[in-house]
């Protein structure tokens, strides 16, 4: 099941970002959410009644709020920045009773936040395919070499050893980022859309920094790993993470909204008021 899971991953990736037609883009489409259903059953999210009942529930649901972003749709992108960096501490597998329950104390889940947006953006693509809208075509350089890697990185999945972990990073990160890049590359693009982009940059790596001030005045970190938490123990400096796990991946977020600033000031698009000199 899972090889046939990663075919279909690989034929879907490269359908959805090589091909410009209306019916292949459905059909990749198709054969990436076909995919997902095969991996998540690979599992042990077994199609059971209530899993279909739940997932039918969530279907209207993001199908509602597509139709909302069919009335704003240069809000695809802004909303994929959001929600791209948070991860909401659950944990799914068959040992839990729902097959998803809280994570353990410094765990972190998937990016559930991401992948409701993408759900929601490409059931906006989707009806928009269907009513005829026409669509941008990915840039060539861009869609070839991304198709070639995910194409590549699915199939790699039937020779692998280590089934789960591929699995995983088959189902939770290399189809959705096909998606991902469907979506994002053919979404509307706005006047203003740089300068909302640079705001949530710097909004989302204050929101950060403040975390981890807090977390460094207390010792005390919200999500970590096991590794790290030796590691603060026996060294002389401290260690942050803020919203995230690793603090190599908090620092990269802090250090985009530090560029974003330097280059809005280097090009004059933020006014300082000038230094106030003392009597």
């Amino acid at each position: 099941m899972t090889d046939a899971a990663a075919v279909l991953g690989a034929l879907g990736a490269i359908a959805v970002l090589v091909s410009g037609r209306r019916v292949v883009l459905l059909a990749g489409l198709a054969l990436l959410a076909i995919a997902e259903v095969l991996l998540a059953d690979a599992g042990g999210l077994h199609l059971a009644a209530k899993v279909i009942a739940a997932a039918i529930v969530g279907i209207v649901v993001l199908a509602a709020l597509a139709a909302l972003l069919l009335r704003a749709r240069w809000l695809v992108i802004p909303l994929v920045a959001v929600a791209a960096p948070f991860r909401l501490p659950l944990d799914f597998g068959r040992s839990h009773k729902y097959f998803v329950a809280v994570a353990p104390s410094g765990q972190l889940g998937r990016y559930l936040p991401l992948y409701v947006v993408l759900g929601v953006a490409t059931l906006a693509l989707v009806l928009d395919t269907l009513r005829g809208r026409p669509l941008p075509d990915l840039r060539r350089e861009i869609a070839y070499s991304i198709a070639a890697l995910l194409a590549f990185s699915s199939l790699s999945l039937t020779w692998t050893i280590d089934s789960g972990s591929a699995r995983n990073l088959l189902e939770y990160f290399l189809l959705p980022f096909a998606v991902l890049v469907a979506v994002v590359g053919r979404a509307a693009v706005g006047v203003t859309l740089p300068r909302l982009l640079a705001a949530i940059a710097i909004g989302l790596a204050s929101l950060f920094s403040i975390i981890g001030i807090v977390e460094a005045a207390t010792h005390r970190l919200i999500f970590y790993s096991h590794n790290l938490q030796v590691s603060n123990t026996y060294t002389t400096f401290f260690r942050v993470t803020s919203l995230f796990r690793d603090p190599s991946l908090y620092g990269r977020h802090v250090v985009l909204g530090m560029v974003v600033v330097v280059v809005c000031l280097w090009l004059r698009k933020i006014d300082l008021p000038p230094p106030r000199c003392s009597p």
